[in-house]
């Protein structure tokens, strides 16, 4: 299989409700897929994500604060990949994943929180909103990045940074919109998995902070990582 692919972001409303059921298909697809081929990469597991009911894939694409950013097969497959590649016509197949997420609240994400589940207690403090109105415009904006997902037929072609600087692109397009003058962006990464480490450090994130928690009994340690994105960048 070549490893040209196209970037596309995922609507949020859809009018052909037949088309949004077979991308929620295909997105449960490459989730599940995911957490089998790599089981200590995500904060989450097979057997949890298995038992979502359907609507919950479906609320997560036509989410408002969260935009699906797929990496699409531009040439023909060769039969190499196998089954293990995803398709939603007219998308075609699926080989790669980011989610951005825009976030509620300034505070950083915590591992042992879903980032699709709104914690009532990250609320913006009272020091944060002063700080927002202190200034003419906000630049407090914050959005994390989740699930980044590459097939292991493709990894190594530069996918994965594809992926991230589009999110970048995507976050830099949405504040210059919303006329704010930066976003910080976080991301969450198992201390163990140091190509994912490196590949986000390499795009410009610094290390922040870590944190325990653990999935099923597993116990694990988390990354926290952060960049800045300018809207003049």
């Amino acid at each position: 299989m070549t490893q040209d692919f196209s970037l596309r972001i995922l609507p949020v409303h859809w009018d052909d409700k037949d088309q949004l059921g077979k991308t929620a298909n295909a997105l449960r697809s490459v989730r599940l897929d995911a957490l089998q081929l790599a089981l200590d990469a995500y904060a989450s597991t097979y057997e949890k994500e298995v038992e979502f009911p359907k609507d919950l894939w479906l609320q997560r694409l036509q989410n408002p604060q969260a935009r699906h950013l797929v990496a699409v097969l531009k040439q023909k497959d060769d039969g190499k990949a196998g089954n293990q590649v995803y398709g939603t016509e007219p998308l075609g197949k699926w080989i790669g994943l980011i989610v951005v997420m825009e976030k509620p609240s300034p505070v950083r994400a915590n591992a042992s929180t879903s980032p699709w589940t709104y914690n009532a207690s990250q609320k913006t403090t009272t020091k944060a909103m002063e700080e927002m109105e202190s200034t003419q415009v906000p630049t407090d904006v914050v959005y994390q990045l989740n699930g980044l997902f590459v097939h292991p037929s493709v990894r190594g072609g530069g996918l994965g940074r594809a992926l991230i600087q589009e999110s970048y692109t995507y976050v830099r397009t949405s504040i210059i919109r919303q006329g704010l003058l930066s976003a910080r962006v976080d991301v969450l990464v198992d201390s163990w998995n140091t190509s994912a480490r490196n590949l986000y450090l390499s795009c410009g994130f610094e290390f922040v902070s870590q944190d325990s928690y653990d999935v099923g009994g597993s116990p694990r340690i988390a990354l926290s990582l952060s960049v800045t994105i300018h809207a003049t960048q």
